[in-house]
């Protein structure tokens, strides 16, 4: 479980995350701090129903107590309830089937496709899977078979020297993968012209394919874009929104956000400044990499 805190209320520290805080003086218990939390997301939606579905969400996915103190109602990105997400999910079929996912079917770079069937390499992800099965798996339409096989090809070839065709040959198979309905294969095109893999970076379509994928993570990549400036007018509260969405929503083994958080509280941008609580969020931040290195050794 975790914890919101409004401005005003308890800070994180207070409720037993640091030792210098005593329990006597803070006498919190789960019951109370289940109290604070109803109450708290009833401010956050005119639904009854949504807020206990918000509740619910949050319990199982089992957060930690907390990250965020002094966020306003108006402030907190709420989970969608079904109606939103079946508009969102025709948003973007719309996109998917739109000009701007312009990547024709390439001609099958057959030499190094056959190469690759000899040597028949582990595919990093999934783990222990080879290539000639990922290939023939990707082959039959699984979505996510596509997507691995794009992914091992622009991690090999973003670097080869005249591979231009496999770099081709994967960006068309993050567009199978998200034709089927696969929204991290339009983050990761995203992550691919964001940082120039195999192709000529461009930062503007890189944003276009972050803000149409449903993934969390891509809140990240787009807080970044209206923290610094760069391709959207600079909007400090625009970005502080989204690095909170990603804090709250992203798996517990991640850290995505919290670097940013902490550099917005240490700075006092768009937040008061307040360095303990910056010093709170980087720990947490160290905390879930190392415990998300650990779950990707398995």
């Amino acid at each position: 479980m975790f914890i919101i805190i409004p401005h005003g209320c308890l800070h994180p520290c207070d409720i037993g995350v640091n030792a210098d805080v005593s329990p006597a003086s803070t006498p919190v218990n789960s019951k109370m701090l289940n109290l604070f939390l109803l109450n708290l997301f009833c401010h956050l939606s005119s639904s009854s129903k949504s807020v206990i579905e918000y509740h619910l969400y949050m319990a199982i996915q089992n957060r930690p107590r907390h990250l965020l103190k002094r966020i306003d109602a108006d402030k907190i990105p709420g989970k969608p309830i079904d109606l939103a997400m079946e508009k969102r999910n025709e948003e973007y079929a719309a996109f998917v089937a739109s000009e701007q996912m312009n990547f024709p079917e390439p001609q099958y770079p057959i030499e190094a496709l056959e190469a690759l069937k000899i040597e028949n390499p582990k595919v990093p992800i999934p783990k222990g899977e080879d290539f000639n099965t990922v290939f023939a798996k990707a082959e039959s339409g699984d979505k996510w078979a596509m997507y691995y096989l794009a992914f091992f090809c622009i991690d090999r070839f973003e670097n080869a020297p005249n591979r231009k065709d496999m770099i081709d040959f994967a960006l068309y198979y993050y567009y199978k993968s998200a034709q089927c309905g696969f929204s991290v294969a339009i983050y990761t095109l995203g992550y691919v012209y964001r940082k120039g893999q195999g192709v000529i970076a461009d930062p503007k379509k890189a944003l276009l394919f972050f803000e149409q994928s449903n993934e969390t993570i891509a809140q990240e990549e787009i807080g970044r874009y209206y923290l610094n400036g760069e391709v959207v007018e600079q909007d400090y509260e625009k970005a502080f929104k989204c690095f909170a969405k990603c804090a709250l929503f992203r798996e517990k083994y991640d850290y995505s956000a919290l670097p940013e958080l902490a550099r917005m509280y240490r700075e006092g941008i768009f937040v008061e400044a307040d360095e303990k609580f910056a010093d709170y969020l980087e720990e947490q931040g160290k905390k879930r990499g190392e415990r998300g290195r650990e779950y990707e050794k398995g």
